[in-house]
C-alpha cells in the first residue's frame, strides 16, 4: 500500500478541528444560555462582539418532494454532480489489533 506522509498530516488537523469544532459549540451553548436568561440581544468581550437572533428557518422535505415527482418521469427537476471525496481515519485500532 503507497504510505504518504500528508495522510498524517490531514488526520491530526482533521482531528484539531473536530475538537475546535466541538470547543466552540461549547461555548456557543453558554455564551446562548447566558445571553437569553440575562435578557439580552448582544454582548462582548474585550476582542470580539455577538449578536443573538432567532430565525424560522423552512426546507423542503426532499424525500415527500422525490416520491411525488420521481426522478424517471420528471427528470428536469433533478440535477446531478460529480464529487470527489478523500476519507481519513485513525489506524490506531488495526495497530492495536496487529
Amino acid at each position: 500500500m503507497l504510505k504518504l506522509k500528508r495522510i498524517d498530516e490531514l488526520g491530526a488537523v482533521k482531528a484539531s478541528i473536530a475538537e475546535l469544532e466541538a470547543r466552540a459549540k461549547f461555548l456557543t451553548d453558554m455564551i446562548k444560555r447566558d445571553m437569553i436568561s440575562n435578557g439580552v440581544r448582544e454582548a462582548e468581550g474585550d476582542l470580539f462582539r455577538t449578536t443573538y437572533s432567532v430565525a424560522e428557518r423552512v426546507s423542503v422535505d426532499s424525500a415527500i418532494v422525490k416520491s411525488l415527482y420521481p426522478i424517471d418521469t420528471n427528470p428536469e427537476l433533478y440535477k446531478s454532480t460529480v464529487t470527489e471525496t478523500i476519507r481519513v481515519t485513525s489506524r490506531n485500532s488495526q495497530l492495536l489489533a496487529a
